[in-house]
């Protein structure tokens, strides 16, 4: 719009310009067609506008028109070359000095007044055409040329010194004392067309002055140059016509002394007459040097005012591209705060989707370590629950690495001894070391202070990670942890852990991408050993957290030595520790009603047997609303809460609790290691978390923290109910009874009996909704149908019927077509009838 508005700007002021040169040569022709001398010339008794030029007048303005109006190039381009032509040949009749007949052509002149030839124009306005017709001509042809601009400055020149002359009233130039003399009607004109040529010149150059003029900056230029070259004009003309006044008033003192003296002799008229022409020639002199003075002026003034006003411009331009970078780089800064916003979410559903399943795992390896168990058995459970703690930490890394990009990892501030760290690491590695016939020795500097404030937790992660990754890459030889002061300011410390071993060393290639993220040493070490490459780049930036820094030296087939610095305020003397729960972990929750609330099925037996394990009452809820109405039957110590459960999520049921006026301590039981989850979690009205996998200790003393004062009541416990033992009576098709009783704490049969009771209970109304949802085309609640029966199939050891909801799940997801997702949901139900029917006869009789 801007551009549009700026066009029609240009163009109307080009046809000012137009319009004014062609009425003056009209309102010539008129005067010469009427007889009217007003209609000729503007100031009586003054050289008269010719016909030739009247007519010159009226062509160059229809050409400029036409080229304003983007028309009849071609046409505009012939009057150019007519005008072009009447100068040059009124130029030759000047210089050859004979007539081509061209001058009374129209009509004939008998104007008194500077006409010593009559009919022929100016010799300054045939200059001026013979300028004007090529650049009119080039406008067409080759417009944004530099000569279009210097046709134009021709006529312009002409028509300014022109108007200059009239306004000082200067003799030489309205006269023919020098040549004859441009009419001021025609200088008007020729200053006119110039102009116009000018701004189609800069049109055609797609200049927008326009836009520059919206700016104050810009205005208040233009006012100043128009402002200085008015004020040049005014002070030259004021001092040219003084002179002038001057002269003449000093000839009328002499006129009226020669009239008294009564006459001069012949010596004194010589010598009057060579003073006459001498002041004729100073006046001459001023004339031309106020000229040469208004027009330096003018021109350094101009050139001031273009050179701001391409500075200007500039300026304006770099802040525009300023502005759309400052606006892109806020999309940018939008678009990636989206995409840490989506990835955080990304990573807090994986976390979730992950912990869920590893819950089971470690959790049932626990319980099942407590039992009675054959050598091979125990191998196999405490390898299972190593690997099963590997995928956990390499969890915990991805983490934690995206905590640390996006700037939400903080670190703790508790005192701590590093020598009960430095113990602690090397416990847990001395026997990985030993297996692999490697010495691992941990020395302290005497002047390493015994007590700091600090984060021991990322203290350890780091030293656990250094000493894990030189176990793993040395076969031979010793490994060493050292520590050491480096600076000590005031109450600060900065502290350097070293970790030194006699491995296969790095190249410096190899050290200069090794804390890079995902990144080892080399596709060999990674395949040959494994690892996410994220341990290093998380110790690099847990250093920096703590205000050092991490690095290696390294040599190869020499050994590597891993160190990282750390600020850490030193403590004078041992805090004052708080006591750890004397309880024994068989009674630490002895008597306490806790609320279980939890729809996996899995996650209800893996949690029931802990708590139950530890002297707990326990009482489960499948879903939020079940919850609330068990809390409002029965009064519960601790309430142990999912936050993702169907009917109403463990959000909205904390929530409804506080609101009602329950205190009763919650603990938030959460896969999620988000922050985000668990400011949600304490905004809701929770008091802890316990995180999901399963950890049995950690689970009880998140349930002791809460309790009041940290003790539990002394309420007998009441022993379990053991439903009866047996088996099966004949086989089911589709259930595999070694796994779903594998999956059994203690490979209790009786126990698993009832949990296949209950399953063929809960899934009655299962194969009615799940036609239900197929009919309604509800691929969201088929969904849920299939991801809940897949879990309690695959616990139980329904393969089949798991594998179906697991295909019918993954085709919701995949948005497979809905046929599809029909056939195999019929398949699913089918098959769950068949199973709940072969159970329903197989299982003993309670």
């Amino acid at each position: 719009m801007d551009r549009f508005v700026t066009r029609v700007q240009d163009r109307y002021l080009i046809w000012v310009a137009a319009v004014l040169v062609f009425a003056t040569g009209a309102v010539a022709l008129a005067g010469w067609v009427l007889g009217v001398d007003a209609f000729k010339s503007i100031l009586p008794g003054a050289v008269q506008l010719k016909p030739n030029t009247a007519v010159g007048l009226c062509v160059a303005g229809l050409a400029l028109g036409l080229l304003a109006a983007d028309r009849a190039g071609r046409i505009a381009a012939a009057c150019g070359a007519f005008v072009g032509l009447v100068g040059v040949l009124t130029l030759i009749e000047y210089l050859t000095g004979t007539s081509l007949g061209i001058d009374e052509l129209l009509f004939e002149d008998r104007a008194l007044a500077f006409n010593a030839i009559p009919g022929r124009m100016s010799p300054y306005t045939a200059w001026a055409f013979a300028w004007v017709g090529p650049g009119l001509v080039l406008l067409h042809t080759r417009p944004r040329h530099w000569t279009v601009a210097l046709c134009a400055l021709q006529a312009g020149l002409i028509g300014a010194i022109s108007i200059i002359g009239y306004l000082w009233n200067a003799s030489q130039i309205v006269t023919d004392t020098w040549l004859p003399p441009v009419a001021l009607n025609t200088a008007i004109a020729l200053a006119a067309l110039a102009m116009g040529m000018m701004g189609l010149n800069a049109r055609a150059r797609r200049r927008q002055p326009r836009k520059l003029d919206k700016v104050p900056q810009a205005r208040a230029l233009t006012l100043a140059f128009w402002t200085l070259a008015l004020l040049m004009i005014a002070s030259t003309t004021y001092t040219y016509r003084t002179n002038t006044n001057f002269l003449q008033a000093q000839r009328q003192v002499e006129q009226l002394l020669l009239a008294a003296a009564g006459g001069l002799t012949p010596a004194q008229q010589a010598e009057l007459a060579r003073r006459r022409m001498a002041q004729e020639a100073e006046r001459t002199k001023l004339l031309v040097s106020l000229l040469l003075a208004l027009a330096l002026s003018v021109t350094v003034i101009g050139v001031l005012t273009r050179t701001m006003r391409v500075q200007l411009h500039r300026n304006l331009r770099s802040r525009d591209e300023l502005k759309v970078q400052g606006d892109e780089l806020r999309g940018a800064r939008v678009e990636a705060e989206e995409a840490t916003r989506m990835k955080s979410a990304f990573l807090a559903n994986m976390s979730h989707e992950i912990r869920t399943p590893l819950n089971a795992i470690i959790g049932l390896g626990h319980l099942a370590l407590q039992t009675q168990l054959t050598r091979q058995q125990r191998d196999y459970l405490t390898k299972q629950q190593g690997a099963a703690r590997h995928l956990l930490q390499v969890v915990d890394e991805i983490l934690d690495m995206s905590k640390i990009e996006a700037g939400k990892l903080t670190l703790e501030e508790a005192p701590f001894t590093l020598r009960a760290v430095l113990e602690d690491v090397g416990s847990v590695m001395s026997h990985r070391a030993r297996e692999k016939g490697l010495e691992l020795g941990v020395t302290i500097a005497p002047e390493v202070p015994p007590w700091v404030r600090g984060d021991a937790l990322r203290v350890r992660q780091v030293l656990l990670n250094y000493v894990n990754n030189a176990i793993k890459f040395t076969e031979r030889g010793r490994i060493s942890v050292y520590v050491e002061n480096v600076v000590l300011e005031g109450e600060d410390v900065l502290l350097r852990f070293s970790v030194r071993d006699t491995g296969i060393g790095l190249t410096d290639e190899e050290r200069e991408r090794l804390f890079q993220d995902f990144q080892q040493a080399d596709s060999s070490t990674t395949r040959k050993h494994g690892g996410t490459g994220l341990g290093l780049s998380i110790s690099r930036s847990l250093a920096r957290l703590m205000g050092g820094d991490a690095g290696v030296l390294s040599e190869p087939r020499v050994g590597s030595t891993f160190w990282f610095t750390a600020w850490l305020r030193v403590l004078d003397e041992a805090p004052e520790a708080a006591a750890p729960p004397s309880v024994p972990p068989d009674a630490a929750l002895a008597g306490v009603e806790v609320l279980l609330v939890e729809d996996n099925e899995i996650n209800q037996q893996v949690a029931g047997e802990v708590l139950f394990a530890a002297g707990a009452r326990v009482t489960v809820a499948g879903n939020g609303q079940e919850a609330l109405d068990m809390a409002a039957a029965q009064q519960f110590d601790v309430v142990l809460m999912d936050m993702h459960m169907p009917v109403m999520d463990g959000i909205e049921a904390t929530q409804e609790l506080r609101r009602r006026g329950v205190s009763t301590p919650i603990v938030a039981m959460t896969a999620s290691a988000m922050a985000a989850d668990r400011e949600r979690c304490l905004a809701a009205g929770m008091n802890a978390f316990a995180t999901k996998p399963i950890d049995p200790p950690q689970l009880v003393r998140a349930v002791q923290q809460v309790l009041p004062g940290g003790e539990v009541p002394a309420v007998p416990q009441e022993a379990p109910v053991l439903l009866g033992s047996g088996g099966l009576q004949h086989p089911v098709a589709g259930l595999d009874w070694d796994d779903g009783l594998s999956h059994i704490p203690g490979g209790d049969e009786s126990f698993y009996v009832s949990m296949l009771r209950m399953f063929v209970a809960n899934h009655e109304p299962t194969v009615g909704r799940l036609h239900a949802a197929v009919a309604k085309g509800d691929m969201q609640d088929v969904r849920f149908v299939a991801h809940t029966l897949r879990g309690s199939a695959a616990t139980l050891g329904a393969v089949e019927v798991s594998r179906l909801a697991g295909e019918v799940e993954a085709a919701c997801d995949g948005g497979r077509p809905p046929a599809e997702i029909e056939a195999l949901a019929g398949e699913l139900a089918s098959k769950l009838t068949d199973l709940r029917a072969g159970l329903a006869s197989a299982l003993p009789q309670p």
